[in-house]
């Protein structure tokens, strides 16, 4: 049974790398994957007009957009970096009452339960989430994406600087790649996901990436 997906996330490096995860996860089903925010072109890989962000995430889970969407596609994975979580907009602590970092489960939650309450508070949204809570996917990257991507080349279980991280260990030990934040040098370093080994194993070097792999084995 093929299923189809729609992807609401930060920008084309995020939808590439999601959609080679979804392709390798469920490669046995051939998923069918869109992109939702941002607006891609035809090949999938630049972006119509302008860049993709945290902020345009939250903007479109509150959007009539959103709630139509769920006429057309089985799951919607809705994907968000938490190094800004903090920003006036986002208002999510990494911090518990008593000044505690949150364990990466728990900021996971509280940005899920961010994101829940921004649908149910928008127009027609508490109907929406009541309906359709079961098709939406949340896919929390503690802190970016990038985090993930570095669960497979340097496994070492980092969640800060991971950007950082990533173009330095490319930089030394991947010198065919040029890194750029561009959706055609994700894509490349994504590939490895296509294989569910992969996965697996990274998985094992991200607490976020392994919940949110978890997340899909609800998926029919």
């Amino acid at each position: 049974m093929t299923v189809n997906f729609g992807i609401i996330c930060e920008g084309p490096t995020d939808f590439v790398t999601l959609k080679h995860i979804l392709n390798g996860y469920f490669a046995e089903q051939s998923p069918k994957i869109r992109c939702l925010q941002p607006s891609l072109d035809a090949s999938d890989k630049t972006l119509k007009g302008h860049h993709g962000n945290w902020t345009h995430v939250l903007h479109y889970v509150e959007s009539d957009f959103f709630h139509e969407a769920f006429n057309y596609l089985d799951y919607i994975i809705i994907q968000i970096d938490t190094d800004v979580c903090q920003e006036p907009f986002f208002n999510v602590s990494t911090r518990n009452k008593n000044g505690e970092d949150l364990s990466e489960t728990e900021l996971y939650d509280c940005v899920s339960i961010n994101i829940i309450d921004r649908i149910t508070n928008s127009k027609k949204g508490n109907d929406i989430f009541e309906n359709y809570s079961n098709k939406i996917i949340f896919c929390i990257c503690i802190h970016s994406l990038e985090c993930w991507l570095l669960a497979h080349y340097d496994p070492k279980n980092r969640t800060q600087s991971c950007e950082n991280h990533l173009a330095r260990y490319i930089s030394q030990k991947l010198p065919t790649i040029k890194y750029s934040k561009e959706s055609s040098v994700y894509a490349q370093l994504s590939k490895p996901f296509l294989k569910i080994a992969n996965i697996t194993s990274a998985v094992e070097h991200s607490k976020s990436f392994s919940i949110f792999i978890n997340s899909l084995t609800s998926v029919i």
